[in-house]
């Protein structure tokens, strides 16, 4: 997976709240094809089981060195089973030359997360100050070798995304922002981090 791209722009900036974490951001296509946003989980409705779309969908990972990673793409796989279905998140399209503002509201404390596994047990998180928010959005390139754009019958505006490398062909655009007063509950047990 590349880290970085000069086609697609990311910026933002991240508030702290009493209760919540606030991070306003924005991405831009500088290239001169069409960019699929990987941001959106599937999900269903308890009652009628009918699917939808989570457009809000986040993952939260310890960084290391006082920085939480806040991703809003492909989960890391866990290093200790074998898992049936990857996680792909649905993605949105970003045409050329257009600019898409979203948000992200994330109730504090952070705790780390991922589709993977289940809440951990009180013993196995411990607190840790963050001073940096890494915001990490992936995105699959239109012109990637063997890409395909499928858009979702009961989510008009997403789209089921692949490719040759599905995995390594994705980038993932990074942003540092620096923050004050915000605690992640780190995971102590075997947790995958990207």
């Amino acid at each position: 997976m590349q880290t970085t791209s000069a086609d697609l722009i990311l910026s933002g900036q991240a508030t702290v709240y009493p209760d919540r974490l606030q991070i306003e951001y924005a991405v831009e296509n500088k290239s001169h094809g069409d960019s699929y946003l990987l941001e959106a989980l599937q999900q269903r409705d308890p009652q009628t089981q009918k699917p939808s779309v989570n457009p809000s969908a986040a993952f939260v990972f310890w960084g290391g060195d006082r920085t939480a990673i806040i991703l809003r793409g492909i989960p890391p796989l866990p290093a200790d089973r074998n898992v049936a279905v990857r996680v792909i998140p649905f993605a949105v399209k970003l045409a050329p030359g257009e600019k898409r503002r979203d948000s992200l509201s994330l109730p504090l404390t952070l705790t780390e997360d991922s589709p993977y596994y289940g809440p951990p047990a009180h013993q196995k998180v411990e607190a840790v100050a963050i001073e940096t928010l890494r915001l990490a959005l992936d995105f699959l390139p239109s012109t990637t070798d063997g890409f395909h754009a499928e858009e979702i019958s009961y989510a008009p505006g997403y789209f089921r995304v692949w490719s040759k490398s599905t995995i390594s062909q994705t980038i993932r655009l990074t942003l540092d922002l620096n923050v004050k007063g915000v605690t992640l509950l780190r995971r102590t047990d075997n947790f995958s981090r990207p």
